[in-house]
């Protein structure tokens, strides 16, 4: 059951970024390959997305209340892990994460991310990722390198 909420999640988290990408202007392509990019941008940027709730670290996601939503954290997997054991993102040009329950983005080039997992204890205010928080304009530099 747990398995099947995670792939809902995942694939609403998509849907959202390409949403996002619509309304930004980008024309997004939905990948529904297994191996690779979630999504792949119309200059062929590849563009992985995790989403996530936040949650308190010592308890299991079925467990996961309002009270430690609202002081929880969000974690993110990026290797490993999931139904996805050795998931390789080398060919991806970036990771956008979103934090469903404070609705933002992280837009992360994959050139800044050298770590496995990602923890965001606060989404409004200092952490080491703030610097890419709702970041679009990113994706549109690169748009424009092309």
């Amino acid at each position: 059951m747990g398995s099947m909420i995670c792939n809902k999640i995942g694939l609403a988290g998509e849907f959202r970024v390409m949403s996002e990408l619509l309304l930004r202007g980008h024309n997004p392509a939905k990948s529904y390959l297994e191996e690779g990019a979630d999504i792949v941008l119309e200059n062929g940027k590849r563009v992985e997305v995790k989403s996530g709730h936040k949650c308190h670290s010592s308890h299991r996601a079925t467990d996961r209340g309002k009270g430690y939503r609202e002081r929880g954290i969000y974690s993110f997997t990026l290797k490993g892990g999931g139904r996805r054991q050795q998931q390789n993102l080398v060919h991806c040009d970036f990771i956008i994460l979103w934090c469903i329950d404070d609705d933002c983005f992280f837009i992360l080039p994959m050139a800044t991310v050298n770590v496995g997992a990602i923890s965001i204890a606060n989404t409004s205010g200092d952490n080491k990722w703030m610097a890419y928080k709702n970041r679009w304009d990113l994706l549109k530099r690169a748009e424009e390198r092309r």
